[in-house]
């Protein structure tokens, strides 16, 4: 399947698995912090926390580095709004401008962080159609006028800004290989971090959630313990729960087969 080409109505959440799939575009999310878990598309209203409707595309749930060895060291949870643009080989941009898009990616944001939690950023995901690195330079013009536009806006309410650009090659109707930006100083850093969430204290429904996510992940058991162990939490909407999800091996459910893209 090449993602670019992908049927809009579903891009955002395959372009979000693509990015646990290649694992190097993870490296970004936890700036180098440990990580326990990650968790995609999780409803707000999970198990009856909340009468909250909608998602948060994504969060983590990251670990002081530890001081003590007998101490257990403290957790810190992040989350994010994940939107999707796309970019042609010639650095044409593809609902980029639609009418009111940055409002409302602000107005999800505001919910997220109503729900109580404590850090809300924006993760902007530029699909890159294949041949595009090899002629441009990212952020093209066009791009870089829209972000700048964008920074404004996040940063007059406290909320975090990232930016993430990659390009596979299409090699007849797949994917292959992986292309993305490489800083000079740090080849892993293959996104731009332009503003860091204001941090504020995490409240209820939010910290219920939490909760929920962190059960489920200290009662969950591998199936295949040679399985490469890399889980991240989602929920499926076959189940209506919560399910552990194998990106190197496969997007589908755990419990009943069925794909998640």
């Amino acid at each position: 399947m090449i993602l670019f080409h992908s049927d809009s109505q579903h891009r955002e959440n395959k372009a979000i698995w693509r990015m646990f799939e290649t694992k190097l575009l993870t490296t970004e999310l936890s700036k180098g912090y440990p990580w326990k878990w990650y968790a995609v598309n999780i409803p707000m209203d999970l198990r009856g926390v909340s009468g909250t409707k909608g998602d948060i595309d994504l969060i983590a749930h990251l670990i002081e580095p530890p001081i003590n060895p007998d101490i257990e060291p403290p957790s810190f949870y992040r989350t994010w709004e994940v939107k999707v643009s796309l970019l042609d080989k010639e650095a044409n941009p593809r609902s980029l401008k639609r009418e009111g898009r940055t409002q409302k990616i602000i107005k999800q944001m505001q919910k997220t962080r109503k729900y109580g939690a404590s850090s809300v950023s924006l993760l902007e995901l530029f699909v890159l159609e294949d041949g595009f690195f090899s002629k441009h330079n990212f952020p093209s013009t066009e791009v870089a006028s829209v972000m700048k536009s964008r920074f404004v806006e996040l940063n007059n309410l406290g909320f975090g800004y990232q930016v993430l650009p990659f390009e596979h090659e299409q090699v007849g109707d797949t994917d292959y290989g992986l292309k993305s930006l490489n800083a000079i100083h740090n080849p892993f850093q293959t996104s731009i971090r332009l503003l860091e969430s204001k941090l504020t204290d995490a409240q209820s429904p939010f910290l219920d959630l939490i909760e929920a996510l962190n059960n489920f992940y200290l009662n969950w058991k591998p199936k295949e313990q040679s399985r490469p162990f890399f889980p991240v939490i989602s929920f499926c909407k076959t189940c209506r729960d919560l399910t552990m999800v194998y990106p190197d091996h496969s997007i589908t459910c755990s419990k009943c087969g069925v794909s998640l893209l």
